[in-house]
């Protein structure tokens, strides 16, 4: 396989990896690495979430070229109200918009003759024309991390405020209204859907362009030795919190879920560890729901069932492709598994409310050979179909027939 020049663009650094989208980032850069290709990753660096350079340990430095930009994407309400007014467009898509940013691409991209540039979500396409310019020839992957439309549909039906709730609804419509121009006419060459059921709904929307379905894989070389034991029984949640979907579906399990857990099982622990935790959960302790700040390695390798209350959408799948390769067992709602591909009873637990979802715990609680048995098979699934490496090879080579294509 030959060796190429790639360039990913990202709204987030990769690092730390603690959340689903840059979990996915790094997955692309270590797979791209590993293969022997030559890496460049230009990131936002938004407030609030701002990365040093100097920071990134040793082995990540290794694997790409890193800049990163200062661009101010936070949402406010002036803004939102604004666009909603006097524009036809989002917001919500319009802040990841920077002149700055887009000088610092072209400066980037005509240094170097990269063969592929991978456009990580949505708001990085306002980039296209820039890419074009300085490198006519290479291929555009465009990665979109979630159905835009989606999300926001499911953000509104949610809200009881009914002002939050119209702002939901209606940057619903742009964001579908966008998802299909941009399918129908997108100037991007293929794109990269994160599942399959993804990729259904933009071919619904008029998709045209070359597909290939590339989920965050999962390093096994990362992951706890297959022997490894676990602390069992514990009930563990990890993700970022910092991200309202996520803190909205653990909020859930604990006033919903938890209580009925604990009142069958007093000594059962719930751990809680991730970017952006603090000490919101602290009162709980008395109920055995203990926060830590363990690296997510460390934390990965001790729990041993682990809880995706995902309600109407999160940051999590990502992370629950690596905690099933790792021979943990899951407990998700429908929602949390979507597009995985997973049936309830095998790779995973599936509870549709919390009583099924207490049930679902419970049955691994009590069963240890049910516990052995899911999470084997979590194991042997996602270590099969969410192979890093090897869907790392298969979608260069879906590449590089892109890029054979464009030469015609």
């Amino acid at each position: 396989m030959a060796s190429h020049n790639i360039l990913i663009i990202t709204p987030v650094s990769p690092w730390p990896s603690g959340n689903g989208g840059s979990f996915a980032v790094m997955s692309a850069i270590r797979g791209y690495h590993k293969a022997g290709h030559k890496v460049t990753v230009l990131a936002m660096n938004p407030a609030g979430r701002q990365v040093d350079s100097k920071d990134l340990p040793e082995d990540i430095r290794k694997m790409a070229s890193f800049y990163f930009v200062p661009v101010d994407t936070r949402v406010n309400s002036w803004d939102v109200w604004a666009h909603l007014i006097f524009s036809k467009e989002s917001f919500h898509h319009q802040r990841f918009r920077s002149p700055v940013f887009e000088k610092v691409l072209a400066q980037i991209a005509e240094k170097t003759p990269y063969a592929f540039v991978q456009l990580e979500s949505l708001g990085m396409l306002h980039y296209i024309p820039a890419i074009r310019k300085a490198r006519k020839e290479a291929v555009i992957l465009f990665r979109p991390h979630r159905i835009e439309h989606e999300y926001w549909l499911r953000l509104a039906e949610n809200q009881e405020n009914p002002v939050k709730k119209y702002i939901c609804a209606e940057t619903a419509v742009r964001m579908k209204r966008l998802e299909e121009q941009t399918m129908k006419g997108g100037s991007f060459d293929a794109l990269a859907p994160l599942s399959g059921r993804e990729e259904g709904v933009l071919k619904g929307l008029g998709l045209s362009k070359p597909s290939f379905v590339f989920p965050a894989g999962a390093d096994l070389s990362l992951l706890p030795a297959e022997d490894y034991e676990p602390e069992y029984p514990s009930v563990a949640w990890y993700g970022p919190l910092d991200w309202a979907p996520n803190r909205r579906g653990l909020d859930w399990f604990l006033a919903e879920v938890w209580p009925v857990l604990h009142g069958r099982y007093p000594e059962l622990t719930c751990y809680i560890g991730g970017r952006g935790v603090g000490g919101g959960y602290d009162s709980l302790a008395a109920k055995k729901v203990i926060v830590t700040d363990e690296p997510q390695e460390v934390f990965l390798a001790n729990k041993a069932i682990f809880v995706a209350p995902v309600q109407h959408k999160g940051d999590l799948r990502a992370l629950m492709i690596r905690w099933m390769a790792a021979g943990r067992a899951v407990v998700a709602t429908p929602l949390a598994v979507e597009g995985l591909g997973v049936t309830h009873g095998d790779q995973v637990m599936i509870g549709e409310d919390a009583g099924r979802f207490a049930d679902s715990v419970s049955i691994l609680v009590e069963q240890r050979s049910m516990f052995d048995t899911v999470r084997a098979h979590a194991r042997n699934f996602a270590r099969g179909r969410f192979n890093n490496d090897q869907l790392m090879a298969r979608l260069v080579e879906f590449l590089e027939k892109q890029m054979a294509a464009r030469s015609k």
